[in-house]
């Protein structure tokens, strides 16, 4: 355990980056407005107001399926799928000023085709992450695209109040992961951060924050938001637990 609180703690202290801060309110708020304003016109089937929203490169290839025989159905399905509804999870700035992305939980009405089917309600009602990302373009903010999440009920959760130790893990089951924090936990004899792998997420598990903290750890750096890559070892029985023996984290 020495051995990997030392990794931990080198490459912690080596790359000790802050996450981004939130974006300014005014900068969400005039985001948010122009997203309102191009749902509220691809809902009533005005396109020609709703593209006149969208970043440039954005514009080009919504034009380019339109004309495509075999895209052009998906294309125009996709333009007027808008949420009916939404909540905003996270809204970033980049440090440039020039882009910025919006992350949501949104609620669709799915199309009747699909209603009742897989794991689609009979309703259509679903919820799904969706980030929403926003580009300035001379001197005027656009809507550049969306980005599907996984649909909320259909991610396998990993229980960070389960507590483990060190001997849970075998040695010889080695792998390395990265991504974004989500959770943090520092229980009284235990460190875990959760991340999420597409739908299925996974707890990271370190000795708890006193011994982190003796072997010099940085422990601020553990946030939700933050980056980060690990070495680690995997569970004896749980395919969503590892043990960390080497960690870097970062923007």
């Amino acid at each position: 355990m020495k051995r990997a609180l030392l990794a931990v703690a080198l490459l912690l202290a080596a790359t000790g980056i802050a996450p981004a801060a939130e974006m300014p309110a005014a900068i969400r708020t005039e985001l948010l407005a122009l997203y309102d304003k191009y749902n509220a016109a691809a809902k009533k089937g005005d396109f020609k107001s709703a593209m006149a929203l969208r970043t440039t490169k954005r514009r080009a290839d919504i034009d380019k399926a339109l004309k495509n025989p075999k895209e052009k159905d998906f294309a125009n399905a996709m333009l007027r799928y808008v949420p009916e509804s939404y909540t905003v999870e996270h809204a970033e700035l980049a440090e440039d000023g020039n882009t910025a992305e919006i992350e949501t939980v949104a609620e669709f009405i799915a199309p009747p085709h699909v209603r009742g089917k897989g794991d689609v309600p009979a309703d259509g009602k679903v919820q799904q992450e969706i980030s929403l990302a926003f580009v300035k373009e001379k001197g005027a903010w656009r809507y550049d695209q969306p980005t599907w999440g996984p649909r909320v009920g259909s991610i396998k959760a990993c229980d960070e109040a389960k507590a483990a130790k060190e001997e849970d893990f075998d040695d010889a089951k080695e792998l390395t992961l990265g991504g974004m924090i989500r959770r943090v936990v520092f229980a009284d004899s235990y460190t875990v951060f959760v991340a999420r792998v597409v739908d299925e997420e996974n707890c990271l598990y370190l000795p708890d924050k006193a011994a982190l903290q003796q072997a010099g750890l940085n422990t601020d750096l553990l946030v939700p938001r933050a980056m980060f890559e690990a070495e680690a070892i995997k569970h004896r029985s749980d395919e969503q637990r590892v043990w960390v023996t080497g960690l870097s984290v970062g923007k």
